[in-house]
């Protein structure tokens, strides 16, 4: 029997839809996946796999390393967060991480308490939640980012900041947030991710920035949280190779924060995951070193990203549809006629074996949208966008 101690400390995780339909769709012969967030038009760069050949033939790569990463990966980031950005980091001041999936499950762990608040501006990252529950803390979601007409009659993804003042409560120990976003496509410009770091300094609560899709900015400059961290108490900034270099399956990130909680991450990294992947971190100091191999790669995600977005312009037209067309990273978010997209979803996977991702995976304010990710080989776009098409076209 349980008793009433045991019981508070329980937890109730579920995996994202878009898992699970992912896995479907991989299953099914002929099926093109747009559900799940990974980098697919052409995979690691061919000059990263020939330096890893090269690391294997030696004993580089077959024992631990230190729990925070190999020293000379963290002072290759520093330098590279000091030329991209403009950010002067100490390397004791970050440290590699199992992604940034696993830099962040290690910051949570250490930083959150059983009952404390943390907020996500909505629409927001599916496995956010989860690892703020596995922390025994409470997810808070709130309606910050929502699609709306400009002055020219597009729809524009707006960030609303005083939604997220409002929601925080003396329970509130946290907010996370995904800068590009997924899954909308909007990047928070310098004055509304300063804004937001400043109010988090004033109220003692810290403020998480995964910026994993930074180098997937299409138009208009991209500001970092990354100097913040220095200013100010709160910031922690998150980064990854996952999609920067499309090394997904590799498990490669880092976080950068406030040097006082270095022992703390230490030893809580040390004691479950043990140390970073030591291959995917020497494949990491190659890629920093020539970030030219990803060049292809990104021209063919914003090919991608027009082709998309101009052929869901029937639907739009017609069947009651929208989209906004987006800045950064790799989705389209696109609101459907449909209270609820998820039957919807299902349909289009069955029937017309197009996989795609239910809004309700993102927030309890989007379950009429579904995110689409573009970043596949252009034949699989057009080719999956026009079964899409032609599937509302034919049952509308």
């Amino acid at each position: 029997m349980i008793d009433n101690d045991q019981e508070f400390f329980m937890i109730t995780l579920q995996t994202p839809l878009f898992k699970k339909i992912e896995t479907q769709a991989q299953s099914t012969p002929g099926c093109i996946s747009f559900s799940q967030g990974a980098l697919r038009v052409g995979g690691v760069p061919g000059a990263i796999r020939e330096y890893v050949r090269e690391v294997l033939t030696s004993d580089k790569a077959d024992y631990y390393v230190n729990a925070l990463g190999l020293m000379s990966l963290r002072e290759r980031v520093a330098k590279y967060l000091l030329e991209r950005h403009g950010a002067v980091v100490d390397p004791r001041s970050l440290f590699i991480s199992h992604g940034s999936i696993g830099g962040l499950t290690t910051c949570l762990l250490g930083l959150l308490q059983v009952g404390d608040e943390v907020v996500l501006p909505a629409p927001t990252y599916p496995v956010y939640q989860n690892i703020v529950k596995m922390a025994r803390a409470v997810p808070v979601f709130v309606q910050a980012m929502e699609l709306k007409k400009n002055v020219m009659g597009q729809s524009v993804w707006t960030w609303n900041l005083e939604k997220v003042k409002a929601s925080i409560t003396p329970k509130t120990k946290m907010i996370i947030i995904a800068n590009p976003s997924n899954p909308t496509g909007m990047a928070l410009s310098k004055r509304e991710i300063q804004e937001l770091a400043q109010f988090c300094q004033e109220h003692k609560i810290y403020l998480m920035c995964d910026e994993v899709y930074e180098h997937f900015v299409f138009e208009g400059d991209f500001y970092s949280a990354t100097e913040l961290v220095a200013q100010y108490d709160y910031v922690i900034r998150l980064g990854s190779f996952s999609k920067n270099f499309a090394m997904s399956g590799w498990r490669v990130g880092f976080v950068v924060v406030p040097q006082s909680m270095m022992d703390l991450f230490a030893a809580l990294q040390g004691a479950t995951v043990c140390c970073p992947s030591t291959i995917g971190q020497h494949a990491a100091l190659y890629a920093l070193d020539h970030p030219e191999v990803m060049q292809e790669q990104f021209l063919k995600v914003k090919k991608a990203r027009d082709y998309a977005y101009n052929a869901l312009a029937p639907l739009v037209q017609s069947y009651g549809f929208e989209v906004a067309y987006p800045s950064a990273s790799f989705y389209l978010f696109v609101k459907t006629p449909e209270v609820d997209s998820t039957k919807f979803v299902f349909e289009v996977l069955e029937k017309a074996q197009v996989a795609l991702a239910p809004g309700a995976d993102f927030g309890p304010f989007s379950s009429g949208y579904f995110r689409l990710c573009y970043a596949r080989e252009f034949e699989l776009v057009q080719e999956g966008l026009t079964r899409l098409v032609r599937y509302v076209v034919s049952t509308r």
